[in-house]
């Protein structure tokens, strides 16, 4: 690119190398013949490359405006900066309105009470803390009997007995301050259970997850009682179907809760074990009890609206009549398919 500040004028020295006179005016007119000779093939390279031209100083008239090429005038529109307009200043500055008494600063001077300002930039509970970061104090180290000798030296061997039923006094006061701070913090029971239940209560909004157990014996006490609490305790929603050849429960509830349970049903819970027939010596020959989970799944909407227990004394086939209720009657398909497997194993 060519540059705008470039040296147009020739010493004298180029014109004779070239073989012009040395007079100096001849010299000056041939450096200006080079020069616009110079210019003009600058300005025809500028043009062919889109480039600007070097910039010319602006033609005027006799009334000092600006002339375009075809000799228009050229209206300019001058610009004046616009001054922002500066905000009035307040008579009393946000960070005074928090210790100022009144709205201005006309009573500032007069004096003004820590009791008084603590109390506008504090509440009671704080203002202990703010005036001992204000105004810091060395406060001595609790006293017990393990530092009594270290702190209180020469009054503990003046009168042992003396400090040391003080210092004894001043341990009971503050565990005595110590316990009531924790009374004060204890949750009553309807606290306690609100917060259990709301631990326990899990999002199913998105969907809630089923799982349905077969057992082969639940005539024992214990084992109905324990899936049923547990069932419970979980917040859970569900049927345990008591019949003569199938046991199944169904559980609905959130995911975490959800594996709890199975862990219990499948892991945990002895099923083998039968209190009144514990001394039986037959016990060895009946077959194992065993638990199977058959199926296990999401659904957008509850079975159920709580967990309960249904006996059915009759007809296996009432089972299935009562599970059509809350269509779920496939599940106790389910178990049945799930017994005959078993037995022919």
């Amino acid at each position: 690119m060519y540059s705008s500040n470039y040296n147009l004028n020739l010493t004298a020295k180029e014109i004779r190398r070239d073989g012009h006179e040395t007079d100096p005016e001849a010299a000056r007119q041939a450096s200006k013949d080079r020069a616009s000779i110079l210019q003009a093939k600058i300005n025809q390279r500028m043009a062919t490359l889109n480039l600007p031209g070097i910039a010319k100083a602006p033609v005027l008239d006799k009334e000092g405006r600006t002339l375009d090429a075809s000799g228009k005038a050229i209206s300019v529109i001058k610009h004046e900066p616009t001054l922002k307009k500066e905000d009035p200043v307040p008579e009393v500055e946000w960070w005074d309105k928090f210790i100022l008494v009144t709205e201005n600063y006309s009573t500032s001077d007069s004096p003004v009470s820590q009791e008084e300002l603590l109390g506008s930039v504090a509440t009671p509970k704080y203002r202990e803390i703010t005036h001992l970061i204000e105004h810091p104090i060395s406060k001595p180290p609790p006293v017990r009997i393990a530092n009594l000798m270290r702190v209180l030296c020469s009054e503990a061997v003046q009168d042992p007995t003396k400090v040391e039923a003080t210092v004894r006094a001043q341990a009971a006061e503050r565990q005595k301050k110590h316990l009531k701070a924790n009374a004060e913090r204890q949750l009553t029971k309807e606290q306690r259970s609100a917060k259990k239940i709301a631990k326990l209560t899990e999002d199913t909004s998105q969907g809630v997850h089923i799982a349905v157990f077969r057992i082969d014996n639940l005539s024992n006490p214990q084992h109905k009682y324990k899936v049923e609490t547990n069932a419970t305790q979980f917040l859970f929603t569900g049927l345990m179907l008591l019949a003569k050849e199938n046991n199944i429960v169904i559980v609905e509830g959130g995911p975490k809760g959800l594996r709890k349970f199975k862990r219990l049903m499948m892991v945990r819970m002895k099923w083998n074990e039968d209190v009144r027939n514990r001394k039986n010596q037959e016990d060895d020959k009946r077959p194992k009890n065993q638990c199977k989970l058959i199926w296990e799944g999401t659904r957008k909407t509850r079975y159920f609206s709580k967990f309960t227990t249904k006996l059915i004394t009759g007809d296996p086939s009432a089972a299935k009549e009562f599970l059509a209720k809350y269509n779920c009657q496939n599940f106790w398909d389910l178990a049945v398919c799930e017994s005959i497997v078993s037995e022919d194993v």
